[in-house]
């Protein structure tokens, strides 16, 4: 991959984690914190759908994080409401 098509993909890969973001921010439930989380859980799955050779662990290891920044956002503050 050259170097014009790397930065298409990349910018590309961005633009529809950043939709994506929006999306699950006005839908769900989902915390504006979680925000980053979706954001490190899509990156790598973007550039592996533009032809980038990731790392099988490099991915798992987005993946996991990722959801556990959602889930971090996601848990009730103690003594809130239930």
């Amino acid at each position: 991959m050259d170097k014009g098509n790397l930065i298409l993909a990349v910018l590309a890969t961005h633009a529809v984690i950043i939709v994506v973001q929006f999306a699950a921010s006005y839908f769900t439930n989902i915390p504006k914190s979680g925000n980053f989380g979706i954001y490190v859980l899509l990156l790598p799955v973007g550039f592996i759908c533009f032809g980038m050779e990731l790392p099988v662990l490099l991915v798992a290891f987005f993946v996991m994080v990722g959801l556990a920044i959602i889930l971090w956002s996601l848990r009730r503050p103690p003594g809130g409401p239930s």
